[in-house]
């Protein structure tokens, strides 16, 4: 029972965060591609396929946890492998110290910072948790009554809310 909670919040969270994080992107795909300029990890040429294939990635994400069966697997994993490639780019400019100016997950500009590392450890082990309760769970369908539903995915959405603002969140309490 725990499990079938634990895919269906992780399945939510995930979709919501790629479902906006596409949104984001999506419109206006330039920007992306400029910070993938300024990253220095693809000569120029290729910025361009690379900001597209991710964009996809991330439509394929959502696409893939709106399915059962091992779509669903194979869309944990696509969100994971996305989250490890983003951790390695913004790794790599925290270690260059690279003063970079980016969009995160919420589309608004900011600096970059460890805790954007901390965010995607947090966001990698929710696709990992989702993974594992889909390989324990097995195929087994788990019906939800309404009021159930709208719980979990109230509090996944409310742990997308906060997460993607963990950066904020630690300077708030800095501050105080």
């Amino acid at each position: 029972m725990i499990l079938g909670y634990l895919l269906i919040f992780c399945r939510v969270a995930m979709g919501l965060l790629f479902f906006f994080a596409f949104l984001g992107k999506a419109p206006n795909l330039p920007p992306f591609e400029r910070t993938l300029i300024r990253l220095v990890l693809l000569p120029e040429r290729f910025r361009r396929m690379a900001a597209f294939l991710f964009l996809i990635g991330e439509l394929a994400v959502i696409l893939l946890l709106a399915f059962e069966g091992q779509l669903l697997g194979l869309g944990f994993a696509l969100a994971t492998l996305l989250f490890l490639l983003s951790s390695m780019a913004l790794g790599s400019a925290l270690a260059r110290r690279m003063a970079l100016p980016y969009k995160g997950w919420d589309t608004i500009q900011k600096s970059l910072s460890p805790y954007d590392l901390w965010r995607n450890a947090g966001f990698i082990g929710c696709a990992l948790a989702g993974w594992a309760a889909f390989i324990l769970a097995g195929q087994s369908q788990m019906n939800l009554s309404l009021a159930e539903g709208m719980l979990v995915g109230l509090c996944a959405a409310v742990f997308v809310a906060a997460w993607t603002q963990l950066g904020e969140i630690a300077r708030l309490f800095r501050l105080a």
